[in-house]
């Protein structure tokens, strides 16, 4: 059985670094790191230490590379760690492997990494280039479900966007192009929906790229709005409503398995 440790910064979206373990789990690789693998009133770097340096713990690390793993000091401590593994004790069979969340510049990730294996998230196959790079599979499991896609909404100011709501919905991997967002046509007057496409956690201005269609589906059940703009983990597609819909359709218009549904979503109509 396989064992890659992973670092990251605990600054970094815990559903997100929970999704990419979920992942890699799935695949058939065991998936270490710090919240969930050290134990507490034991100090924390020899710990840290023991489950890189000792063969029996890891047989790879990987770093979910950000721009808060990269200022973290912690962070770069543990790929020196790994770094005296792959190159003082365990030759090259200790793989480090970097994943990326998309929105790193190759130019500022470290030679260490950028000069073995790193795959982004915004590659469909990411899980599987990180399997090819350990060479090998496990089973593991996760306890908690993490769904395929990140969504978010906020109270936003009405006089500056128009409506009182933004719905914020991307993929945690791969992208939605073209994408879609759709709310239920009968709730469309309630509701006085409009889509933009901006970028992640901050609502775009309603100014900014406003969905170019809006239409009723085939079913003539959905209000459905997108464009041709990617949508991915950098990038989200945003609806902005006067109330919180019920129900909400949305993903890649083209591939059937990147379209999702939610229904009674709690804080929902």
């Amino acid at each position: 059985m396989k064992t890659l440790w992973l670092t990251y910064s605990w600054k970094d979206d815990e559903d997100q670094v929970s999704f990419i373990q979920q992942e890699l789990e799935r695949k058939g690789l065991k998936v270490k790191r710090d919240k969930w693998t050290l134990v507490a009133g034991q100090r924390l770097w020899e710990q840290i230490e023991h489950h890189i340096s000792n063969k029996e713990e890891s047989d790879g690390w990987a770093i979910y590379l950000t721009a808060n793993s990269l200022m973290s000091q912690p962070c770069k401590e543990e790929l020196s760690y790994a770094l005296d593994q792959a190159l003082n004790r365990r030759g090259q069979i200790y793989p480090l492997i970097g994943i990326s969340d998309g929105n790193v510049d190759s130019q500022v990730i470290p030679k260490s990494i950028a000069t073995r294996l790193y795959v982004s998230l915004k590659d469909a196959v990411w899980a599987e280039r990180v399997i090819s790079g350990m060479e090998g599979i496990s089973v593991g499991d996760n306890s908690r479900e993490i769904a395929p896609y990140f969504m978010k909404y906020y109270a936003v100011d009405p006089t500056k966007f128009g409506r009182r709501y933004a719905i914020e919905v991307r993929p945690r991997c791969g992208n939605w192009v073209p994408y879609f967002v759709g709310v239920r046509a009968g709730m469309r007057e309630r509701l006085n929906p409009y889509c933009a496409h901006g970028l992640a956690n901050q609502p775009p201005d309603t100014s900014f790229d406003i969905s170019p269609y809006e239409q009723l589906d085939d079913s003539r059940q959905w209000w459905v709005m997108g464009s041709q703009n990617e949508i991915s983990w950098g990038h989200a597609a945003w609806l902005f409503v006067n109330e919180l819909p019920g129900e909400l359709i949305f993903g890649s218009k083209t591939d059937k398995s990147q379209q999702f549904s939610i229904k009674r979503m709690p804080g929902m109509m």
